[in-house]
């Protein structure tokens, strides 16, 4: 009987959940499916005997920490359990098995997943990747495996799962040294000395992509993912194989660039914050794709975002945004140019700030929970104007009202593009627009170029403008043709400082190129996880 097989297993698993039945063994142990008897849902459950484990109290305390890691891209861990024998971790249960599974199925049929599919996977791992990186949680064993799919349809959305997991159970990454898999990165299969963990993570995602994109991880001497003849017939989400085509021939040559980027050496590859600028992600997953997949919240957000940039200069103190900047600087401790939510809330909060979390929301345009120090001043500047005040704001339709009131405010009830024009780039000891173009990637001409130059200004055609803009003239948008690079050979690093996005981006992305182990601290292995 279930209840029996179950006492049999664990008294402490039996008294919250019912066996439903077992999957198989793990890397340190095995795994099982339950019900919670509350709830009703499915989790998964995987053993670990504690005499495998060096510390066993230690350990637990680190699975238990593994639970403030609660993101939409990240399978997260619900309980951890221990008895005498073996500690259980119990996360969700997903519907659509995994990436590795529907790749061989959907090469199996002679197809490959289309280019803006795999471009949304890795952009989902990489943002659960990143998020873990803002707590100091590393992965070590990502691969296709490792991305679970919340449903079978082709729009399914990818969770990571075992975020956190072998860096406590392997600190010293020598199982992983024993049995290095394709997607191990090289610096942890030759275990060279002080690794960087982080940048570990980041490969592995580089060597996933690889295989989504052409159908075997970078190493030609593992095992490919499947291969299947081409055929003609194609399913959503697919795309045919020509025959005999060379494998990158159907990719876009910023797929490549991507791949190429996330596979350097150690020491040269991009964090995972980082990769998410990347302008094949950007460009293949835009903001006018995401408009159509989530609705009107992204573009709220975005006029919202564009709003920020218009006021900024006018209605902010030049002593705020230094104190935002000092914080910020002391807070990116891997110099990429940008932090994660947790660092981005302490850092407002910090500021005499409570009510951030919504502020935050609207600053996080592309949803990916990471900031970089116009997000951070946005943010400060929705929040102290209209969350911290009396009237507080409840709605994204309520800020993106109060926001254009205040633009006319500031502005004029119908102000010409001149008239803006004129008021931002006012002259005084401390010009913020030009500091926001020094440092914070702003480029208020090209703001400028989503308004009409000659005609007065109203509030729809203020808030169409703004809602088409794509974020042109910030770092929400990298002006570069994904099409047009084809024919480039150019790498995107080249082609960033080839169209002169100005100080600041041209540091923040020779730092995106790096992964720096310093006295600044994220490098360096420190965290009890990693």
């Amino acid at each position: 009987p279930r209840e029996s097989t179950m006492a049999g297993r664990s008294a402490a698993l039996d008294r919250k959940y019912l066996f439903e039945y077992d999957v198989g063994l793990w890397t340190f142990g095995s795994m099982q499916v339950l019900r919670d008897k509350q709830t009703k849902e499915l989790v998964t459950c995987k053993t670990i005997p504690k005499s495998a484990v060096r510390n066993p109290d230690d350990v637990f305390t680190q699975l238990l920490a593994l639970k403030q890691l609660q993101q939409e891209t990240v399978s997260s861990v619900k309980d951890v359990l221990e008895d005498q024998s073996n500690f259980y971790v119990l996360s969700e249960k997903l519907a659509g098995n995994d990436v590795a599974d529907w790749v061989v199925r959907v090469q199996e049929e002679g197809c490959w997943l289309q280019e803006q599919t795999v471009a949304n996977y890795i952009r989902q791992t990489l943002i659960a990747v990143a998020h873990g990186h803002s707590f100091r949680i590393v992965h070590r064993d990502l691969r296709p495996s490792s991305l679970a799919l919340t449903s079978q349809l082709p729009d399914a959305s990818v969770k990571v799962c075992d975020i956190g997991l072998y860096s406590i159970l392997d600190p010293s990454s020598e199982t992983l040294q024993r049995n290095p898999g394709p997607y191990t990165a090289p610096e942890i299969r030759q275990g060279n000395g002080q690794l960087n963990p982080a940048a570990a993570d980041v490969w592995s995602v580089g060597a996933i992509a690889h295989a989504l994109l052409v159908g075997h991880p970078p190493d030609r001497s593992v095992e490919p993912l499947a291969l299947g003849p081409a055929v003609l017939g194609v399913a959503a989400g697919l795309i045919s194989r020509r025959p005999g085509s060379d494998v990158w021939s159907d990719r876009t040559s910023m797929s490549r660039d991507f791949v190429q980027l996330l596979l350097r050496q150690d020491g040269n590859r991009p964090t995972a914050a980082c990769a998410l600028q990347h302008p094949w992600l950007k460009g293949v997953v835009s903001l006018e794709a995401e408009h159509r997949i989530r609705g009107d919240d992204v573009q709220q957000r975005l006029i919202c975002y564009m709003l920020a940039v218009l006021l900024v200069p006018s209605l902010l103190e030049y002593r705020d945004i230094y104190k935002l900047r000092e914080a910020f600087d002391k807070a990116d401790s891997d110099t990429d140019g940008f932090v994660g939510r947790p660092i981005a809330e302490r850092i407002l909060k910090e500021r005499g700030l409570t009510a951030v979390t919504m502020a935050l929301e609207v600053a996080d345009v592309r949803g990916t929970g990471v900031y970089d120090i116009f997000s951070i001043i946005g943010a400060f500047f929705i929040a102290t104007e209209f969350f911290a005040k009396e009237q507080q704001t409840s709605s994204l339709n309520e800020l993106v009202n109060r926001m254009s009131s205040s633009f006319f405010l500031t502005f004029g009830p119908a102000p010409m593009l001149e008239d803006i024009r004129l008021k931002i780039n006012q002259n005084g000891p401390c010009a913020i627009a030009r500091d926001l173009e020094t440092h914070a990637g702003v480029d208020y001409e090209e703001v400028f170029d989503s308004f009409p130059e000659d005609s007065p200004i109203d509030r729809s055609q203020l808030l169409e403008s703004l809602a088409q803009s794509a974020g042109y003239g910030t770092l929400l948008k990298v002006d570069l043709d994904i099409d047009g690079a084809d024919e480039s050979d150019e790498s995107w690093g080249e082609r960033l400082h080839n169209f002169g996005l100005g100080l600041f981006a041209s540091s923040l992305f020779q730092t995106c190129g790096m992964d720096k182990v310093g006295d600044r601290g994220f490098s360096r292995i420190t965290a009890t996880v990693w």
